[in-house]
This record gives C-alpha cells, structure tokens and sequence, in this order.
C-alpha cells in the first residue's frame, strides 16, 4: 500500500495534463517540465496574450513550471471561457492535445480551454 501511494504522489503532477487546475478562488497553471532553466510564462485571451513577467512561472521540483493566480485575474465579467498556452522561451508552444480541455484554433495552434 506504501509503495502504491509513493506512486501516485509521484506521479500526479505529470499526469495532469489539463495545464491548470483551479482551487477555491485560485487558479494553478502547471506546465510539466523537468527541464529547469527555461522561461515559462501564461499567456491567454485573459491577459493579451501576454508575455509579462507577472505572469512568469516558477520551476517546482518533482511538479515542472506552476503559478498560481487569484481567479479575479483571470475571470472577466460577462465570460465565460478562455483559452490560454505556455510562452516557453519566447515562442507560444502548442497544448496537450490528450487533454481533455483543449481545442483547436485554426493558425494558431492547441489551446487550453477554462470553462467557468
């Protein structure tokens, strides 16, 4: 039983694949890395697109590149979704497309979906 629950722990942060998951009032964007000396940063609808280091992720051993926002930051009112990616050294990387919550957009890529 140990060794079964050493495993999940283990294994969780890599097998998010949705690229953010929201807690109470906040939102934690996960990109899973174990590559530590990149620039990550969130860039969606909900902030232009973005390329600002108040929206630079942090690498967390074990978990890959998070950060963590109040969901006010990313909830406009009058929507409902957003759509969001990873800016990984300067160039917007297309989403997981085994994620659940991913659409297509056609001449920009994969993108992450948040439904509210």
């Amino acid at each position: 039983m140990k060794n079964l629950l050493l495993l999940v722990i283990l294994c969780y942060p890599f097998s998010t694949p949705s690229g953010y998951i929201l807690k109470n009032d906040s939102i934690m964007f996960i990109y899973p890395s174990q590559e530590q000396e990149m620039q990550v940063i969130v860039s969606g609808n909900f902030n232009n697109w973005s390329k600002d280091d108040t929206w630079k992720m942090y690498y967390e051993e074990g978990t890959g590149y998070i950060l963590e926002k109040d969901l006010q930051e990313v909830k406009k009112p009058g929507r409902s979704f957003y759509e969001f990616t990873f800016r990984v050294d300067g160039v917007l990387v297309d989403a997981d497309d085994s994620a659940s919550n991913v659409i297509h957009c056609a001449g920009f890529g994969s993108r992450y979906l948040i439904h509210f």
